[in-house]
């Protein structure tokens, strides 16, 4: 199931998986993709090392800087949303897959003559899920 938040702007997948499973996945898709995987933020690990608890929550910060530099060039506050990130949390032993639709950029920022690399962007995005729910329903171990 995928469904869209149009107050966040934000598009979600449930995928029967574990977390570390899902973020090994997309970390993986990531590169095959040519895109470099920036950063993986495991806030429950920070959390569990402050002593606090939290279920597993994990924001992988990816993107391709000739990809992004474009947007940028034509409005640097785009950089509060790129690169792009994907949040992988757990909710009863599956993975919950969220990330802002990239056509947000349209609305939040100056980057109308970018219509084309918004575009590819929205639909790299969802090919990404569709690989995840794909993967998982036929029990499929490899994405992209």
């Amino acid at each position: 199931m995928i469904a869209f938040d149009s107050r966040t702007g934000s598009v979600t997948v449930f995928v029967e998986r574990p977390v570390v499973q899902v973020v090994g996945l997309i970390e993986r898709w990531v590169r095959e993709k040519g895109a470099v995987v920036f950063d993986v933020i495991d806030h429950g690990a920070a959390a569990r090392a402050a002593g606090l608890e939290l279920r597993e929550e994990v924001v992988i910060v990816f993107g391709n800087p000739r990809v992004g530099t474009v947007l940028m060039e034509q409005d640097p506050n785009v950089a509060l949303d790129l690169p792009l990130r994907v949040l992988v949390y757990e909710d009863r032993g599956n993975s919950v897959v969220t990330y802002r639709d990239p056509n947000q950029l349209r609305q939040l920022y100056d980057v109308g003559a970018s219509d084309e690399v918004i575009d590819q962007l929205s639909a790299l995005m969802h090919e990404l899920v569709t690989e995840l729910t794909v993967g998982a329903s036929n029990g499929s171990a490899s994405v992209g």
